[in-house]
C-alpha cells in the first residue's frame, strides 16, 4: 500500500524458452505513481502525460517483447 509505484496488469506473456528477450507481451491495465516519486523523477511525469488517467491511475497497454516493450494508451 505504501509503494510509490503500483500496477494492475492482465493479459499474456508468451515465453520464448530459447531467447527470453523475444517473449511476446500483450498486457493491459493501470499504473499508479505517487506524487513524491514524480517530483523526484520529473522526467517520468513528462513521459506519463501521453497516457489517459482515471482516478490517479494511468491507463496503459504494453505490447512488443520483453527486450523491447512498447507502452501505449489502453484502448
Amino acid at each position: 500500500e505504501r509503494s510509490p509505484i503500483k500496477a494492475d496488469l492482465s493479459g499474456s506473456i508468451n515465453l520464448n524458452n530459447r531467447n527470453m528477450k523475444k517473449s511476446a507481451l500483450n498486457l493491459r491495465g493501470e499504473l499508479f505513481i505517487n506524487d513524491k516519486f514524480l517530483e523526484k523523477y520529473s522526467i517520468v511525469g513528462l513521459y506519463l502525460k501521453q497516457f489517459d488517467k482515471k482516478d490517479k491511475y494511468y491507463q496503459i497497454q504494453i505490447n512488443g517483447t520483453l527486450g523491447g516493450p512498447k507502452f501505449t494508451k489502453a484502448r
